[in-house]
């Protein structure tokens, strides 16, 4: 990768960071419900963004090819994320919604898993923690489902070919399949240009999120489109 690119794609990150503090610090300009709701979830977004595009710096410089496939996954996921809830309030609270709908699935996991340990045994924090969510779900009017699909979503904003294609490639660098455990010794050499490749479309989705949100903060404010 050519030195001037990584100090372009600097540059754009410390803009970037600029603008989340200085248009969605949410506890100095949320003055309402609906504010504070939007400015929750793209803050949440952007700030993963950020992290992701953290490690993925580092481990381009690490050469660890493992877990840049893992943030340049990860932030194609923001993409994808990004651009439906920016689409509507009604996609924004479905994506807010998914928050409960994993916790219940998180806790009734843990559930399970204590069980097998000792069939047995109550797990009172567990379910205190089912107990509040699903009266959380009831007031918020969530139904009991499965969580919102990255690959349904992917299609819905027109990015599926470009999901399906790094979903793949990057499973094969994060996951342990044959060929990463038999060639794990190898590191970056097993293909040298995969660095560049990982830390190029990084860079492009980071720019991306914040192509999307910036023009939409800039004309809407923290509100959803009318």
């Amino acid at each position: 990768m050519k030195p001037e690119f990584r100090r372009t794609t600097d540059d754009g990150f410390a803009k970037f960071q600029r603008f989340i503090r200085e248009h969605l610090d949410c506890p100095k300009v949320v003055t309402e419900a609906e504010v504070g709701a939007f400015c929750h979830i793209v803050s949440a977004l952007c700030g993963a963004v950020v992290r992701n595009f953290q490690v993925l710096g580092q481990a381009y410089d690490a050469g660890d090819q493992t877990m840049m496939a893992w943030s340049c996954r990860n932030l194609l996921e923001l993409v994808i994320f990004t651009k439906f809830v920016l689409t509507s309030k009604a996609n924004a609270d479905e994506f807010a919604a998914d928050r409960l709908v994993d916790v219940h699935e998180i806790a009734s996991a843990f559930k399970r898993m204590q069980s097998e340990l000792d069939p047995n045994a109550s797990d009172p924090q567990m379910d205190e923690v089912l107990k509040t969510t699903e009266a959380q779900m009831k007031a918020e009017g969530v139904r009991l489902r499965k969580p919102l699909s990255i690959a349904n979503l992917a299609r819905l904003v027109n990015d599926y070919p470009e999901y399906s294609n790094m979903n793949k490639l990057c499973s094969k660098f994060v996951h342990p399949t044959a060929w990463n455990l038999l060639t794990s010794d190898e590191q970056s050499t097993r293909f040298p240009y995969a660095s560049d490749l990982f830390f190029l479309f990084g860079a492009k989705y980071l720019f991306t999120v914040f192509a999307e949100v910036r023009p939409h903060v800039m004309k809407y404010g923290l509100h959803h489109k009318a």
